[in-house]
């Protein structure tokens, strides 16, 4: 009998939610973890688990270091560790890491580095696959260099016909993925794959795929143990994409029972076909761990021509990749099958029977799941990525007490990892929290994930959030099929739908002369008390006696535990019920039915609460929280500088701060304008000392996967006299290519081109 590995001390090289999602599987088996401390403390969402950490010093770049094996290495030795788990971003993927952990006496969790090496190499792994008689997608089991193989590369998109994907031959996660509908656009296209492959995989061969319109992304979740012994954990579909980076994955596919292929000689059920074929794919490769295989389905050309003849639908598909890693998406396949992939993992490194803990949860699907990506990320400005730090983001908010009878029999789960104050960073991946729903139908699911959304309670960095709800309201969603093109072909419609919610919201209703009261108040009890920590009771804030009538104190009160929030409440109508409220361990622990009330035959009543904060990450700030009887939340922030009207709602709405990409320069000569970075991220082109014209690229930015270009006339305001036939030049550049800039930084200065320079 095998002797298995003893794993008592885990170090987890991941953040966010990959990191608390592993090292709450890892406590689960009384495996301690030791982890990268981003802060001088650990944030609230970890302070239950059993983790050593890493204290880092602040001069240290946190990217360089998730990406530095030596660091992970040396540090799992000194901290005495037994295995590495890699999460599912930064280093999962690296067979060098992998190698080395081996070499070094580790146990890795994930497959050997040998079978990782060879998934790496995209053209490789479909070569395995041509090599199985499974499908490829065609042309794309040839690596080419840019522009060395210019000619060939010309030929073979000739040959394939357009439109056609160019990426990288080492990619992964919906990078360096670049769509060419005309052959004018290839070497512009092959030379932005190649330089983004080799910006974040260091392989600058790209591939060449044919197009395949209106198909739909599925994956199957394999299992593989080390005696062979493989489980199948049914399929997932992950075709609402954009720029390839998904935004909803369920499962089991929408309608994948009522599928059929050709693949072989009769018809066959394409679930049957796509499962079997990620099982033999995977032991052709020695796979032994827990891992995705992913497909692309299409109809064949019959469905196309709409032959009268066909009785079934019948599809075609094609091998995409094996990700060798947990993905993002994983959480709906554990909703289905209610199995912990991530104690999976630990047990197949572990050396132990899959086929022995499979049959001892006996694990059968049942119902579907949905998970939401919550990104930071601003779909009225072509989902610009945003940064800052997160004021407020509750998204358990009395979820018992609120859920609604309809809903019936379906979970919510929240898998995030961060809370309020984290910041929220251009170096790392946009997404700050997962929202997972699990119900007995499709259509139960997707209302209680559009529920879900509604109530979860954020403010900070503009997310998808509103987008998201748009989405799932979408009738043509919910009754039809998803296929990769669904949110380009349905984008315009719901940008126009946010508009109109933003445009309409009830929070424009309210009296300017009631908002402005109601931030006045709460800026002055945020200046009279700053400074004064502890519980006292402050019984005059004349601003809300001028709004509100009836009887009304305030009292605020802290927790001598937590002492990080102050919330100011009274009963309007009985001063005698007035009571207190605050967060502790980030968690309401009471919720009062109101602090003052404002009534209009437009809005209904209104409940206000001031809340103060003197928190280490957002200090001297108060917010002023109105609830409607339907639970609507609105939030009104105020810090220092003054009092900012919020529209962050739990339904609709989102914080419409001013544009912060241009404006007159600080002390600068008559029609020059600074270059203020829109979003925080990494410097990628500069383009000073040349004459631009207005819809030339003066820079180009790098954030969470998504590059931008800033162009002149982003820069130049439209009442500029004669701005489209000047030209224009950038000076005083005050960063370099590589830099990164924050978040309203400026960058340059933009000037008119003179006369004697022209």
């Amino acid at each position: 009998m095998r002797e298995q590995n003893i794993i008592n001390k885990l170090l987890v090289a991941a953040r966010g939610d990959a990191l608390r999602r592993v090292v709450r599987s890892a406590n689960n088996q009384n495996i301690r973890c030791v982890a990268l401390l981003e802060e001088k403390e650990p944030p609230w969402y970890l302070r239950q688990y059993d983790i050593e950490y890493i204290r880092l010093s602040h001069s240290k770049d946190l990217l360089s270091v998730y990406l530095d094996i030596d660091f992970w290495l040396k540090t799992a030795k000194e901290r005495g560790c037994d295995a590495i788990h890699p999460g599912w971003g930064f280093l999962s993927e690296n067979p060098k890491f992998a190698q080395k952990t081996d070499e070094s006496g580790l146990i890795w969790i994930g497959p050997s580095h040998q079978t990782m090496k060879l998934l790496a190499a995209k053209s490789a792994a479909k070569n395995l696959a041509h090599e199985q008689g499974i499908p490829i997608p065609k042309g794309s089991n040839q690596a080419y260099l840019y522009p060395q193989d210019q000619d060939k590369i010309h030929q073979q998109s000739s040959k394939l016909g357009y439109p056609i994907l160019i990426k990288s031959a080492g990619g992964g996660g919906g990078r360096s993925i670049v769509k060419v509908h005309y052959p004018r656009e290839l070497n512009q296209s092959c030379a932005r794959s190649a330089r983004e492959g080799q910006l974040y995989f260091k392989e600058s061969r790209i591939l060449i795929e044919k197009y395949y319109g209106n198909a739909r992304h599925i994956e199957v979740q394999i299992a593989r143990d080390i005696f062979g012994e493989c489980v199948c954990l049914g399929l997932r579909d992950g075709s609402i994409q954009r720029n390839y980076q998904k935004f909803l994955e369920e499962s089991p596919p929408p309608n994948i029972d009522q599928l059929y292929t050709n693949y072989a000689s009769e018809k066959e059920k394409l679930a049957d076909v796509l499962e079997k074929s990620g099982q033999a794919l995977v032991a052709a490769c020695d796979y032994h761990g827990v891992g995705t295989v992913e497909f692309l389905i299409f109809p064949d050309d019959d469905n196309l021509k709409g032959s009268p003849k066909l009785q079934k639908p019948c599809y075609s598909f094609v091998f995409l990749e094996i990700n060798p890693r947990l993905q993002v998406e994983h959480t709906v396949t554990e909703e289905i099958w209610q199995v912990d992939l991530v104690a999976i993992q630990l047990l197949i490194a572990r050396g132990q029977s899959l086929f022995e803990y499979m049959a001892s949860k006996k694990a059968t699907p049942f119902g579907h799941s949905i998970q939401a990506r919550i990104c930071s990320e601003d779909p009225l400005k072509n989902f610009r990525p945003c940064t800052g730090d997160i004021i407020l983001f509750l998204p358990k908010h009395q979820l018992q007490r609120f859920f609604p009878e309809s809903l019936g029999q379906a979970r919510i789960r929240y898998d995030t990892g961060v809370e309020m104050g984290s910041p929220i960073s251009g170096e790392f991946d946009s997404m700050i929290s997962k929202v997972i729903v699990w119900a007995p139908s499709r259509q139960q699911a997707i209302g209680a994930l559009k529920w879900a959304l509604c109530q979860l309670i954020y403010l900070g960095p503009t997310t998808n959030q509103k987008f998201l709800i748009t989405l799932l309201s979408l009738e043509v969603f919910q009754q039809s099929v998803p296929h990769c093109s669904f949110l380009a072909a349905h984008m315009d419609h719901m940008i126009n739908q946010l508009q109109s919610n933003l445009a309409n919201h009830p929070l424009k209703k309210i009296p300017d002369h009631v908002l402005s009261a109601l931030a006045s108040s709460a800026h002055h009890i945020l200046t009279a008390n700053r400074d004064k920590p502890g519980s006292y009771q402050m019984s005059s804030v004349a601003k809300v006696h001028e709004i509100f009538t009836g009887p009304s104190s305030i009292t605020l009160s802290s927790n001598k535990e937590v002492s990080s929030l102050f919330v100011a409440t009274t009963h309007i109508t009985d001063p005698r019920k007035t009571e207190s409220f605050y967060f502790t361990g980030k968690n309401f622990i009471k919720f009062l039915d109101r602090v003052a009330s404002y009534s209009s035959d437009d809005l209904g009543s209104l409940d206000f609460a001031v809340i103060i904060s003197t928190n280490n990450h957002w200090q001297h700030m108060a917010m002023a929280l109105a609830t409607q009887p339907d639970k609507t939340v609105w939030l009104l922030v105020g810090d220092k500088n003054g009092i900012t009207i919020w529209q962050n709602l739990s339904d609709m709405g989102q914080n419409q701060g001013p544009s912060i990409l241009s404006k007159k320069a600080d002390n600068s000569a008559p029609d020059s304008f600074a270059i203020k970075a829109p979003m925080s991220g990494r410097v990628t082109e500069i383009k000073a000392n040349v004459p631009l014209k207005i819809r030339d690229i003066c820079f180009k930015m790098e954030s969470m996967k998504m590059e931008i270009s800033i162009l002149i006339l982003d820069i130049v305001p439209r009442h500029m006299k004669n701005r489209t036939h000047t030209l224009w030049h950038i000076d005083e550049v005050r960063c370099q290519l590589g830099d990164m800039v924050n978040h309203g930084d400026i960058m340059a200065t933009v000037y008119p081109v003179r006369e004697d320079h022209k």
